[in-house]
């Protein structure tokens, strides 16, 4: 049996593996360290808003046509059956290539958004993350949340809705 702790734990450890990863991506030490003195707490809050925004509906059609749209079981599904199975680290690993190649577009431009695609896509290969990010969206949910004027806000720490 899966108790909230459980899932809390494990959100914990895909945040640290998402903000890991997103370090590499940008050249820093996932550990910190004489390096550049910064590590990966330094990405979680840009892990907890990658993860948070995996969890947007997808409304157009998907390419078997008899759908609405994709849905983040259906990517999942689609990834397991043209690739196999993949590792949390590779899938991480492949995602942060996809992000590489949309820092170089254009942000705002349709090959930006096409990047930025791929890169959720990879990220939602992590086993276990469509679970993850459910719970998470249960935690957020919950929350009070300090909105800012750019569209994105923070969570207003030792409260909830």
């Amino acid at each position: 049996m899966t108790t909230q702790q459980d899932s809390v734990d494990v959100e914990r450890l895909r945040v640290r593996l998402v903000a890991s990863a997103l370090c590499r991506a940008t050249g820093m030490d996932p550990n910190g360290g004489a390096r550049t003195g910064y590590g990966w707490r330094d990405h979680e809050k840009d892990a907890i808003e990658l993860l948070a925004a995996l969890s947007l509906p997808i409304t157009q059609r998907g390419e078997q046509g008899d759908q609405d749209g994709e849905t983040l079981e259906s990517i999942v599904a689609w990834g397991d059956q043209t690739f196999g199975p993949c590792t949390a680290e590779r899938a991480v690993g492949r995602g942060c290539e996809e992000l590489e190649e949309a820092a170089k577009e254009q942000p705002g431009t349709p090959e930006h958004a096409v990047e930025i695609a791929d890169t959720i896509i990879c990220f939602l290969r992590v086993p276990g993350i469509v679970d993850a990010i459910n719970a998470k969206m249960a935690i957020n949910r919950a929350r009070r949340w300090n909105v800012r004027p750019d569209g994105t806000g923070y969570h207003i720490k030792g409260t909830s809705a």
